[in-house]
C-alpha cells in the first residue's frame, strides 16, 4: 500500500473520530442545558430538539459502522488489488454519518431559534413551519 493510500485511511479515521466526539458532546451539552436555557419553550419546540438528538444518535451509530468498514478494508485477506477507501460500504456509511451530523446541527440551530423567537407561534413564518 502506498503512503498516500495509508494517509487517506488515517484522515478518514480522524474525521470519523472528530465527528463522533462532536456529536456526543453536542448531545451532552444540549441535554443538560436545554431545560435551563429554554425553560419557557413549549413542548413543540422540544420536538425539534428530539429530532436533533435522534439525528446525532444515527450519526454516532453510522460513525462506528464507517470506522469498522475502514478497519475491515485494511485487515481483509490479501486479495488481488490494494485496499482503497472508495469501496461502496465505506462511502455509504460515511455519507450517512456526515449527513446525519449536518442534519443534527441544522435542527440544533432551529431549536435555538425556536426557543428564543417562537414564544408566539404566529410570530414568523418559520415558527409556523416549525411548530
Amino acid at each position: 500500500m502506498l503512503e498516500e493510500e495509508r494517509k487517506s485511511f488515517d484522515f478518514a479515521a480522524d474525521l470519523i473520530k472528530q465527528v463522533l466526539t462532536l456529536s456526543s458532546a453536542i448531545i451532552a451539552v444540549t441535554v443538560s442545558a436545554a431545560k435551563f436555557l429554554f425553560a419557557s419553550a413549549s413542548a413543540d419546540v422540544f420536538q425539534v430538539m428530539f429530532i436533533s438528538w435522534a439525528s446525532f444518535i444515527v450519526c454516532i451509530l453510522f460513525g462506528f459502522f464507517a470506522y469498522m468498514s475502514l478497519t475491515g478494508e485494511l485487515a481483509r485477506p490479501k486479495i488481488p488489488g490494494a485496499p482503497h477507501i472508495y469501496t461502496g460500504k465505506i462511502r455509504f456509511f460515511m455519507t450517512i454519518h456526515l449527513l446525519a451530523f449536518f442534519i443534527g446541527i441544522i435542527f440544533v440551530a432551529l431549536f435555538a431559534y425556536a426557543g428564543q423567537e417562537c414564544t408566539d407561534p404566529a410570530a414568523t413564518w418559520l415558527c409556523k413551519r416549525l411548530l
